[in-house]
């Protein structure tokens, strides 16, 4: 059965995982706002099937 202990906890792990993928959508948002141009080319590159 289902309390609502568990519940809180539940919720609580779902709040911290949300809150590390934040951080890891600010720390990326930084590293492509630093990155140079070139960097843009290699990572379309890697992303553009080859024909």
């Amino acid at each position: 059965m289902t309390t609502a202990l568990d519940l809180h906890r539940e919720r609580a792990r779902i709040q911290a995982a949300i809150h590390e993928l934040e951080t890891a959508r600010t720390t990326l948002d930084a590293v492509i706002a630093t990155a140079p141009p070139e960097a843009e080319r290699a990572a379309r590159a890697l992303l553009t099937p080859a024909s």
